[in-house]
């Protein structure tokens, strides 16, 4: 898909999520304005989104590390895969019905699906298991995938490039409709409509709810508490590609 005139006027005139979605984020994690030293240890990392906080992991072993510098001047936050994650604000405050959920990543490694949808490696999820943007290898096939909780069917997926390559992935959903939505870049996306639960339970959580947990690198990590529509999904992920390369 090629992106349009007026989204390549907006990222001509900066990086701004804000202004190409139409509305702020709730979180924006962006490593490349963190004060952490290389290599140390992220034991708290800011929410410069909307519903502010931060996203942090009092448990020394359980922290990912900073990386500066890893791709030009951009920073990112490194995950190993085996339990780092973080934990942030209330998962309501984030995505209280309808949400997109937006990461720039270069994955390390992708493990098989796990038992339950929300058992996959996370980008940004709830403690509660109810909602998140994950990634899997399925088969042989890198995904990524969007999960909204109800009894049957909860997920939907599409390819995504494997380990080492920058790339932009999304998960959305529509409250008004029950369209659950999984995109890889600017490709269409894959959907599943469905009628799913409302209840989101506990703090947003980054990289993931065990056993299986992230194994890559956080270049930017953006969520919305609304359903961005496929023109402003595609201005944002147009932006976060020509921002990070990806």
């Amino acid at each position: 898909m090629i992106a349009s005139n007026n989204v390549l006027a907006g990222i001509r005139r900066g990086w701004n999520p804000t202004r190409l979605a139409g509305s702020a984020p709730t979180v924006r994690v962006q490593p490349s304005r963190s004060a952490i030293a290389n290599n140390a240890e992220v034991d708290s990392i800011a929410n410069d989104g909307s519903v502010g906080g931060a996203f942090a992991q009092s448990t020394s072993s359980l922290r990912p590390l900073m990386r500066r510098n890893y791709y030009g001047s951009k920073h990112v936050i490194d995950l190993d895969g085996s339990d780092d994650r973080l934990s942030g604000p209330a998962i309501s405050g984030i995505a209280p019905a309808s949400w997109t959920f937006i990461a720039v990543i270069d994955l390390d490694g992708l493990a098989s699906p796990g038992a339950d949808p929300w058992r996959d490696a996370a980008l940004l999820g709830d403690a509660g298991g109810y909602i998140a943007l994950t990634v899997r290898d399925n088969s042989g096939t890198p995904q990524c995938g969007a999960y909204r909780f109800r009894s049957g069917t909860q997920a939907v997926y599409t390819t995504i490039s494997g380990p080492g390559t920058r790339q932009v992935i999304c998960a959305a959903y529509n409250n008004a409709d029950g369209t659950l939505l999984a995109q890889a870049g600017l490709n269409a996306p894959a959907t599943n409509v469905g009628t799913f639960s409302t209840t989101t339970g506990g703090a947003a959580v980054i990289g993931g709810f065990g056993p299986t947990y992230l194994n890559g690198k956080i270049l930017e990590l953006l969520a919305w508490g609304s359903f961005l529509d496929g023109t402003q999904r595609n201005a944002v992920i147009a932006g976060a590609q020509a921002f990070y390369g990806a």
